[in-house]
């Protein structure tokens, strides 16, 4: 059996659809592509290189609402985990966890967004 993500694709729900993008562009470090269908409107994290295998999601505003519980979806800040906490702070979010290191799987910072999601970041 081929070595496949488990996780394919994550949906975060936003409110305000422009100032999650702009928030999102800032933490990520890159302008997030948009795109609507069927007049739903949303934007995709990058796939990066290898987009066979690599898991993804976007921020969706479909009418689904934000949340603090159930499933915390972590994302991947590829090494600029320290950046993306400063602009966390800079563009309205707030650190719910500082960071810490998780064992040998590298460091999180679990944070809510602009509009009260609960995610945890990631970078080894």
């Amino acid at each position: 059996m081929k070595n496949e993500n488990k996780i394919v694709w994550c949906e975060i729900p936003v409110i305000d659809f422009d100032r999650a993008l702009n928030f999102y562009s800032r933490v990520f470090g890159y302008e997030l592509k948009t795109a609507e269908y069927e007049g739903i409107k949303f934007a995709m994290f990058d796939l990066g290189d290898d987009s066979d295998s690599s898991a993804s999601g976007c921020i969706i505003k479909d009418g689904n609402r934000p949340s603090a519980d159930g499933t915390l979806v972590y994302l991947n800040m590829n090494g600029r985990l320290d950046e993306a906490i400063e602009e966390v702070k800079k563009f309205g979010g707030k650190i719910l966890m500082d960071k810490e290191q998780i064992g040998p799987w590298g460091y999180r910072v679990v944070i809510l967004d602009t509009e009260g999601n609960k995610v945890a970041f990631h970078s080894f």
